[in-house]
């Protein structure tokens, strides 16, 4: 299942993770790929506010990963820029999917070639221009199905 979107703002990005993140549930896993800059972090900040959280959500690219406590679940939030299948990484996101209590929402999944096992939701973020971004939702695995 494939659906295709367009933004042209970081606030319309911003609203469509919000979209996405009012129907995650615990353990679901939302991977975020595309170029720098391409809006993932600001599609991130849609989910946690879906999720009830009023902290500021910033992009983990220096600390790995974040963690935000919202009304009913944690969301986990990984950048994976500067890592390259690390398995102690690997092993605490398997946690986190495990878990009825936590959402994991992870940039540059493709740096941790494993977490494409589980059904998960692929989000692929593309510039059109300067200010418009194409965006495209996938639903993974045979949980989808």
């Amino acid at each position: 299942m494939q659906a295709n979107y367009t933004t042209k703002s970081a606030t319309e990005t911003i609203k469509l993770g919000e979209e996405l993140g009012t129907t995650l549930r615990g353990g679901d896993l939302v991977l975020l790929a595309g170029e720098l800059g391409g809006g993932k972090t600001q599609f991130a900040k849609g989910i946690a506010k879906a999720l009830g959280i009023g902290e500021t959500v910033v992009s983990p690219t220096f600390t790995i990963e974040r963690s935000y406590q919202g009304k009913t679940y944690t969301l986990h939030h990984l950048d994976l820029y500067r890592t390259q299948d690390d398995r102690e990484i690997y092993s605490q996101i398997q946690e986190y999917i495990s878990s009825p209590l936590d959402i994991t929402v992870i940039e540059w999944p493709e740096n941790m070639v494993d977490l494409k096992t589980k059904s998960h939701y692929l989000v692929n973020f593309t510039y059109t221009d300067d200010d418009n971004r194409a965006i495209t939702f996938s639903k993974v695995g045979a949980e989808w199905s």
